[in-house]
């Protein structure tokens, strides 16, 4: 291996992922002037994928484990903590059914080296289902820290970041892992330390049996159960992210939670009014719109609970 080469831990948590397993990893390892290990977590899977990952076990690239099924979160977090004692240089999640293209991660150490930030991320090209049609992205030359608060424009897919970023990771959230991806991308754009690629180097593939994943925004909202629970769950979110984080927090994170602070309690037309003058909450109109209704509807806690 090139010693120029900067050396990456790659993080993938697999859980019943026959499907796409091997395609994912293959094109890991055909990543472009990276030196590569992968630390893979199986979190309990039922189907072959555990066959499937043993073919790996000879090689010295990869470092597998098998566990009991903890939820992908928590899984994540465990890669993390023990790939972090081992001092790589730099951090990439992995889902266990994308492609990678060659030079994905060659590109984010590059940003992340050329800007001075400590985490990257990136745009996706969406495939769905079996058919590999890609998808018009998002604008994502608005992702900021107030368009990430109530949705993950970064999924950790993208996200690339190097050891400083990973210790104070360990550190803040000690240990709460609720969307444990969204939190890290949370925590970069609060402390001002994230760059944004708006170009992708990935094939994010949507489909039946995705842990997470993405919906369009008009099919989510036509399942009342399943908006309620998501709500519910980006709160707790938010909540957590307040709680872990705000000692961290720069100067633009900080003014946009006294934004959403000082709206709580005042008259609600005074109450629109400034719901309307905050910055976009989504990189999408229709769920930056949405958000700020249900804000004025007071449907998110906003105030610290300290």
């Amino acid at each position: 291996m090139n010693p120029t080469q900067k050396k990456i831990a790659v993080l993938l948590s697999t859980y019943n992922g026959e499907k796409f397993v091997f395609d994912l990893l293959e094109s890991v390892l055909f990543q472009s002037n990276v030196d590569i290990k992968i630390h893979i977590r199986d979190d309990g899977s039922t189907d072959s994928t555990p066959n499937i990952l043993s073919q790996y076990s000879d090689d010295q690239r990869f470092k597998i484990t098998f566990g009991e099924n903890l939820g992908s979160s928590r899984s994540f977090y465990l890669l993390l903590e023990d790939a972090v004692s081992q001092n790589y240089p730099y951090y990439a999640f992995c889902d266990q059914d994308d492609i990678w293209l060659p030079d994905k991660l060659k590109i984010a150490v590059e940003c992340l080296e050329n800007s001075n930030k400590n985490f990257y991320s990136s745009n996706r090209l969406i495939v769905r289902k079996k058919i590999f049609k890609i998808l018009p992205p998002e604008d994502h030359k608005k992702v900021t820290y107030a368009s990430m608060l109530f949705s993950n424009s970064s999924p950790g897919c993208t996200q690339v970041f190097d050891l400083e970023f990973a210790k104070k990771v360990l550190a803040i959230l000690n240990g709460q892992e609720t969307y444990f991806d969204w939190s890290l991308s949370l925590l970069a754009y609060s402390m001002g330390i994230a760059i944004h690629d708006p170009k992708s180097h990935i094939y994010y593939r949507i489909h039946d049996d995705n842990q997470i994943g993405v919906s369009g925004f008009l099919d989510f909202l036509i399942k009342p159960g399943l908006i309620l629970s998501k709500l519910k769950s980006i709160n707790e979110q938010i909540v957590q992210h307040r709680q872990a984080a705000s000692k961290s927090f720069d100067t633009k994170a900080q003014c946009l939670w006294d934004a959403l602070e000082g709206i709580e309690g005042v008259g609600f037309v005074r109450k629109i009014k400034s719901v309307f003058f905050l910055p976009r909450l989504s990189t999408s109109r229709l769920r930056n719109f949405f958000f700020k209704i249900l804000i004025i509807l007071n449907f998110f806690q906003l105030r610290s609970v300290d």
